[in-house]
């Protein structure tokens, strides 16, 4: 698959979701391959912190991405809540691991806090800076809830008391004000490949011809 699009200028290319990467136990030698058909490429990746940091391929990985994304909604138990079955424990105990393998400057560079905010978990952002500072994390990236069906209300709706207790985070609030769908990039810009090798135009609908 590599050969068929190594012509081609990608300038990001991003692994995530809907699975944990790093249950590939040579997910590393992927992207090393993947690094050197694309060496000028933005590499971005996603983990879900609920694996054990050591004996993941996660280290061996970092030399060859610019950006990850720790996917956190929260602490303790409302983070339990939010991603049932993950354990908080298994998040600060990943947490520290990184703090122990990896140096505080190229932490400070590639880690980055993702957090998707509802009215449900916005009273732990606090804390979520908190840990950011804690570990020398890059950044926090807040995302706003969203229903990416396009031909339905969005479920998630902020009230002005939700919008007032954001206000104080909003340099690092994601997106684009007033987006729509007729703005969509991937038709024209972006192409996904699913685990199964699926090439699709669409990061959503995954279930178009």
């Amino acid at each position: 698959m590599l050969d068929k699009f190594k012509e081609c200028p990608l300038e990001i290319i991003k692994i995530e979701g809907l699975s944990e990467p790093m249950l590939h136990p040579q997910f590393n030698e992927l992207l090393k391959k993947m690094r050197e058909y694309f060496p000028k490429a933005y590499f971005i990746i996603a983990t879900n912190l609920q694996y054990d940091f050591l004996k993941s391929p996660f280290l061996a990985s970092l030399d060859y991405v610019d950006m990850v994304y720790l996917s956190i909604d929260g602490t303790g138990e409302l983070y339990e809540a939010l991603r049932p079955p993950a354990k908080w424990s298994k998040a600060l105990e990943w947490l520290d691991q990184a703090s122990l393998n990896i140096s505080e400057a190229e932490r400070e560079k590639k880690l980055h806090i993702n957090f998707t905010v509802t009215k449900a978990n916005i009273s732990a952002l606090p804390e979520v800076y908190e840990l950011k500072n804690k570990y020398h994390l890059a950044s926090v990236r807040i995302n706003l809830a969203q229903d990416w069906n396009g031909d339905q209300q969005n479920q998630y709706q902020f009230d002005k008391t939700f919008l007032d207790q954001l206000k104080p985070f909003v340099r690092d609030v994601k997106g684009v004000a007033g987006w729509s769908f007729k703005d969509c990039f991937w038709a024209y810009e972006g192409m996904v490949v699913d685990v199964f090798g699926n090439v699709r135009q669409c990061v959503i609908n995954t279930s178009q011809e």
